[in-house]
């Protein structure tokens, strides 16, 4: 019986019970997530909300035609009458409420608790009696507008966003995480405005997620410059406006006010609150000729974008200056009661800020003024700055809250201008509360508040030919910067060479671009240029306005002067000896010359270090030029590719890509290049391209095809050689690397041409006598007929030997002639076969092949292919002509001067380009010709080539020389493209139309202008095969199922 340990056996297990419980992550998981559990948690979301209220009443818009007719049909000279009486009465009521806390839980455990965060967003704008009057009479008519407007706008708005307002209690541990709060209010109210050729805008910009955009206040306010007109005497304005304003705002963020208790202790972390209360009252404006923008800003985000405002120069120069008024009346009567009230609350860690500012404008009567009022509230947290405010390119931090940036300008009008009658009472009452609250707890660690209200009364306005910009910004946490806009022209220099020799030209390239962020007016650039460089065109331009991001480039050619001194200038103190230093005195073959450019602008510039740019030009005569001969050495490179993918077949046309590029800074005169197609080690054709002159640093790509002869040349491996040669200035030869395609060659079996037809009197088929003639095939198979000879002289010895047994005489007769036939001819192709070894003879009249095959012509199209900038361009390019060999003509290209001595270009055509012809028709002949027809061309004193080909984009094929007709006959082909051109001599004119026969694939495979006859033997071979043919067919129908032939 076994007896088991109790005591041994629980301390087992207790072992494998801890073991299982440290290793074992399932189970260490389950433990832990039953720990968690335990703790009750309670989480809200984030809440949002945005409420956008707009109220627009009687708003009259009136715009006058050029022409200016009457409403009612009345002569022109009748005054043109336009009347607004407007009575409105708006009340308006928007809550916008976000709320994640407010939370309430009571719990005998432990309790965390966390909200989400909450955003209200109040945008209300009002418009009501709004009166706008554009354009203005036409000659000899007066406009009299009357404006009666009776408003009263009431608003009670409420924006609050909450986190906070919790309260946790328990009998463990108490935890409260608040989230962030952010209550924004933006209330415009625009009461009774009257305008007349104005320029009018209110908006508000709010970057609360980061946006990262600019935002330009400039160029709106530039856009409203374009809305401004010019109001003339002969317009009357009565404005009687009555407007009663009532305003009831609470703006509050609140993430505080929590109350947190734990029996065993407790900690709470309160979120960041924030509350912006911004109100804008227009009320009773009256505007002639003048412009108004007002903007409230926020950026409380953590973004990074600039806030561009206009620049304050031409703010003040464009007061308004000019232009009069013949009578003005002005009777303002405004009451205005505010009250605003800003809180920011935090406690622990957290830090508080608070900004109000209440501003009225009330009874104002401007004329000819310019006003600019911008106040900042700096909330915390802002690291940008304020650039360009005083002084273009200062740079100012505001550390205070809150900062003014102010400025007015009041020009002097003069002379006539519209009478104006203005009677206005207002009564105002604004009463805003603004609270961020993030304290107020019973923990320790609280966020920041951040609290700004803002008030700004505009009431009773009256402004002619003037310009008021009010703005309000709200910023917290953002990275940008506050610039006011001014122009930054930038100027660049550059050339298209960086070293040049005396008497040598060059090309500058002057660039003003603007980097700044408003247009600069009356640019100009001027170019200064050594003593040694001579300008070859204006050096000072006029660029006009260059407006913000723009850029603007001219050029102008200089060239360095022949006499260009190497030594450097020396002063007085050198010359005398008093200061030496041997440079001074010791040529050089070199020397750096420098000019410069600078940009000029009418408007001040925030940075004017980069107005100026200079580039220095290498001066330089090479060492051994002391000859005055220029000595440097063209470098050609070459590079070439075929078309061939594997292989290609006699017959084929095989296309090259050649390019050749001067890699030199000096040209490459005389250019010229050479291709060698190599078969079987001996150069089979040789072609020369003639390309004239190659600039330093260009080049170019020359395409042209070989079309391989359909007989006479053997299958294996091939390829080309290409390598260019050229001419220095001093006449030195150089070279090119050399440039290797191969390909190989597949022979197709067919017969070849072995006959030539002569072309009539007159005539010339280019293509005829360049024929290859092709040889007999040596390696004929004789076997077959070996084999019917035996096979037939035996059938014939039993036949007679009579050890065969027909039916009939008939069949025995029958097959005896079969067999004779087929003895005869089989005996025939044996002796053809062996005749010319035993006698020493050729078996055909051709000659025979030589180690090295005829050439062929090969078919050039060149065509120049320009490469990536900069664009190469070979000249002169070579005419697709053949010569009579088949291998491209070079032109002559020796010149009158050469290298060293006059021109070293090549020489030059000098005879007139004749016209174009008008290729009339072409039709096939005779079943194996084309007629040409055209109509002929003055000029063409030489006569015409033809060019053609199987279709109109692969002319293989010319006619050099048709002399000075009107027609012409090619001989051998039926069909076609053709085309024609006049000569004069040395000048070939432009190609003529294209006329096709109608089948493009009517050349097919055939050398065109050549006989396409058989070759000797073919004609025996089809007589034979006939006859042996019929000799079996006669010889299986003698043969039936009873007839027994014994052989042996």
């Amino acid at each position: 019986m076994l007896k088991i340990n109790k005591r041994f056996l629980k301390k087992v297990m207790t072992l494998w019970l801890v073991f299982w419980l440290t290793f074992n992550p399932i189970a260490v998981r389950m433990v832990v997530a039953q720990e968690v559990i335990e703790e009750p948690t309670a989480q809200t979301g984030d809440a949002i909300s945005e409420v956008v209220s707009d109220v627009v009443a009687n708003v009259d818009i009136e715009v006058i035609p050029a022409e200016s007719p009457h409403p009612s049909g009345e002569p022109s000279s009748a005054p043109i009458v336009i009347e607004n009486e407007n009575t409105g009465e708006v009340v308006v009521e928007v809550m916008s409420e976000a709320v994640s806390g407010e939370s309430q839980i009571v719990n005998d455990e432990d309790v965390s608790a966390l909200t989400g965060n909450a955003q209200a967003i109040g945008e209300v704008g009002n418009a009501v009696n709004v009166d706008v009057v554009e354009g203005n009479p036409a000659e000899g008519q007066s406009l009299e507008i009357v404006n009666k407007n009776d408003g009263d706008l009431t608003n009670t708005v409420v924006v609050e966003a909450v986190t906070g307002n919790s309260q946790i209690v328990s009998s463990g541990f108490a935890q409260l995480e608040t989230g962030d709060a952010v209550a924004l209010l933006n209330l415009i109210n625009l009461l009774n405005l009257n305008f007349v050729n104005s320029g009018f805008k209110v908006l508000t910009l709010d970057d609360l997620n980061e946006l990262g955009k600019t935002l330009d206040l400039n160029a709106l306010w530039d856009e409203l410059q374009q809305q401004l007109g010019v109001t003339g005497e002969e317009t009357s304005i009565e404005n009687t406006n009555d407007g009663v304003l009532t305003n009831d705002a609470v703006v509050k963020a609140v993430s505080g006010n929590n109350t947190v208790v734990g029996g065993e202790g407790g900690a709470m972390t309160t979120g960041d609150s924030t509350a912006l209360g911004n109100i804008f009252n227009l009320v009773n404006a009256n505007l002639v000729d003048s412009r108004l923008l007002f903007a409230f800003v926020n950026l409380i985000g953590s973004g990074s974008s600039d806030l561009i405002l206009p620049n304050p120069e031409k703010f003040v120069a464009e007061n308004g200056t000019g232009g009069g008024v013949t009578e003005t009346t002005s009777d303002n009567t405004a009451t205005v009661t505010d009250t605003l009230g800003v809180e920011a609350v935090s406690s622990g860690t957290g830090d508080a800020a608070s900004a109000a500012n209440n501003i009225t404008m009330a009874n104002l009567d401007l004329y000819y003024t310019s006003h600019f009022f911008f106040l900042i509230n700096n909330l915390g947290g802002w690291t940008g700055k304020v650039l360009n405010w005083g002084t273009p390119g200062s740079i100012f931090t505001q550390d205070e809250v809150t900062h003014l940036y102010s400025l007015t300008s009041v020009g002097v009008g003069g002379g006539v201008g519209p009478s104006i009658t203005n009677d206005n009472q207002a009564q105002t009452g604004t009463n805003l509360e603004v609270a961020a609250v993030s304290g107020n707890n019973s923990g320790v660690q609280t966020g920041s508040s951040r609290a700004a209200g803002n008030i700004f009364n505009l009431v009773n306005a009256n402004l002619f030919k003037s310009h008021l910009f009010v703005g309000f910004l709200n910023i917290s946490n953002w990275g940008g910067n506050v610039v006011f806009a001014y122009p930054d022209v930038e100027v660049s220099l550059g050339t298209n060479e960086s070293q040049k020799k005396p008497g040598e030209t060059f090309t500058y390239y002057v660039t003003a671009n603007n980097k700044g962020q408003d247009e600069a007016r009356g640019v100009t650039v001027k170019l200064s240029l050594p003593d040694e460089i001579k300008a070859l065109g204006e050096t000072v331009w006029s660029l006009g306005p260059l407006g913000a991001g723009e850029s603007r480039t001219v050029e102008v050619q200089a060239q360095i002067q022949s006499d260009f001194s190497f030594e450097e200038k020396v002063s007085f103190w050198q010359r005398v000896g008093i200061i030496k230093e041997a440079s001074a005195a010791t040529p050089e073959k070199s020397r750096t010359v420098r000019a410069e450019a600078t940009v000029f602008s009418l408007d001040s510039e925030s940075n004017t270090f980069n107005n100026t740019a200079s580039v220095d030009m290498k001066v330089y005569v090479p060492a051994d030029d002391s000859d005055g001969i220029d000595h440097r050495q063209p470098a050609l490179e070459i590079s070439s590719a075929n078309n061939v993918a594997d292989f290609v077949y006699s017959g084929d046309t095989v296309t090259f890509n050649v390019t050749v590029k001067n890699t030199s800074d000096t040209p490459s005169y005389e250019t010229r290049l050479i291709q060698k197609l190599v078969g079987n080690g001996v150069d089979m054709v040789v072609a020369e391209f003639p390309l004239g002159t190659i600039p330093a640093g260009q080049g170019g790509t020359l395409s042209f095809g070989f079309q391989l002869p359909r007989n006479g040349i053997p299958a294996g491996a091939y390829f080309t050689v290409a390598q260019a040669y050229g001419k220095a200035n001093d006449g030195t030869g150089i070279s090119s690397n050399e440039s290797r395609t191969d390909f190989k060659l597949k022979v197709r079996f067919s017969a070849g041409v072995t006959e030539v037809l002569a072309a009539e009197d007159g005539e010339e088929v280019l293509g005829a006598e360049t024929v290859v003639r092709s040889c007999p095939q040596d390696q004929a198979n004789v076997w077959p007929y070996l084999m019917l000879l035996v096979l037939s002289t035996y059938i014939l010895s039993r036949i007679w030997r009579g050890k065969t047994r027909w039916e009939n005489g008939v069949n025995k007769i029958v097959i005896t002639v079969g067999m004779a036939i087929v003895l005869a001819l089989s005996f025939y192709k044996i002796f053809i076969f062996v005749k010319p070894k035993l006698f020493n003879v050729q078996a055909q009249t051709c000659e025979p092949c030589p180690s090295t095959c005829p050439t062929w012509p090969p078919r050039p199209s060149p065509t120049i292919v320009p490469s990536p900038t900069p664009t190469p361009e070979v000249t002169p390019s070579p005419s697709p002509e053949d010569s009579p060999l088949g291998t491209p003509v070079p032109t002559n290209s020796s010149g009158t001067g050469g290298p060293g001595g006059g021109d070293p270009g090549p020489s030059v055509c000098t005879d007139t380009t004749p016209n174009v012809p008008y290729l009339k028709t072409a039709m096939s002949v005779g079943g194996n010709s084309v007629k040409l027809t055209w109509e002929k061309v003055t000029g063409a004193s030489t006569g015409y080539s033809i060019f053609y080909g199987p279709t109109c984009d692969n002319f293989l094929y010319s006619v050099v020389d048709t002399g000075n007709v009107d027609n012409y006959t090619v001989n051998g082909l039926t069909s076609g493209c053709f085309q024609i051109r006049a000569k004069n001599g040395c000048a070939i004119g432009d190609p003529s139309n294209n006329v096709s026969t109608g089948s493009d694939s009517g050349t097919g495979g055939q050398v065109l202008g050549a006989s396409t006859l058989a070759g000797t033997g073919v004609f025996e071979d089809a007589i034979m095969n006939v006859v042996f043919t019929l000799g079996s067919i006669f010889t299986a129908l003698s043969i039936r199922k009873k007839c027994v032939l014994k052989l042996g």
